[in-house]
């Protein structure tokens, strides 16, 4: 074997290795937050992703079935599951309320697919859940079989700009009542002056041609008043 052959192997080697590194470096199914999202995407697997809030009493029987429904995925079926998919759960809606740019309900269970930012829901209801739902959910998505959402298209990126300034309003809104009046209803307010005052000027120029409209109407009736006195004098005063 040649040089550059050995060259190429050893390349081939090393990026091998990276990406088993990088397929390996998380545990089965880690507690995820949105800071550590991105580091998992590097993994190149599609991102089984399971959000639950642990605050919510009403729904913590639903949340420890759904997590643990998730660990026996991850871990009892890792030889099936394990090269496509990184499972993880994580208590930050957010996060996925900003990939589908909607507002979810917890508990949510989403597969991101990290190399094409498709997303997929569960064609079932979360209360619902059991072993062989998730198996065919996942089954399905991994052969391309279920309906993707999301995506890189024009239209995805013209509603992440009206969701992130959506957000943004509220965010100010929530932290801050007087900083929300301060930056929009102020500006608000101005443009609403400057338009009133420029619709009364307006107005204000329009009475004195109307006015002078009829000035001059009131002399054209006067000159034919004038005239038609003077048609009617006699003959002799005429001449006078």
């Amino acid at each position: 074997m040649g040089h550059g052959e050995c060259e190429l192997a050893s390349d081939a080697s090393l990026a091998s290795l990276e990406q088993w590194i990088n397929g390996e470096r998380f545990t089965s199914f880690p507690k995820a937050s949105g800071g550590n999202i991105n580091d998992m995407a590097e993994t190149g697997k599609s991102l089984v992703m399971i959000v639950v809030n642990p605050e919510d009493r009403e729904k913590a029987d639903l949340t420890h079935r759904i997590k643990d429904i998730g660990q026996t995925m991850a871990s009892k079926y890792r030889e099936i599951y394990h090269r496509d998919f990184q499972f993880l759960w994580m208590t930050d809606v957010e996060t996925v309320n900003s990939i589908t740019m909607a507002f979810l309900a917890t508990p949510v269970i989403l597969v991101l697919n990290t190399q094409t930012h498709y997303y997929y829901f569960p064609d079932f209801e979360v209360k619902d859940i059991t072993i062989e739902t998730m198996s065919d959910f996942l089954n399905r998505v991994r052969d391309g079989n279920i309906q993707p959402m999301g995506g890189t298209g024009f239209l995805q990126r013209l509603k992440r700009i009206f969701y992130d300034l959506f957000t943004t309003v509220i965010s100010i809104w929530q932290s801050s009542r007087w900083l929300f009046l301060l930056m929009f209803g102020l500006p608000t307010a101005v443009v609403s002056i400057v338009c009133y005052s420029i619709c009364c000027m307006e107005g204000a120029d329009d009475v004195p041609e109307e006015d002078s409209d009829l000035e001059e109407e009131g002399e054209e009736e006067t000159g034919q008043e004038i005239e038609n006195l003077e048609s009617s004098k006699p003959f002799h005063e005429k001449a006078d």
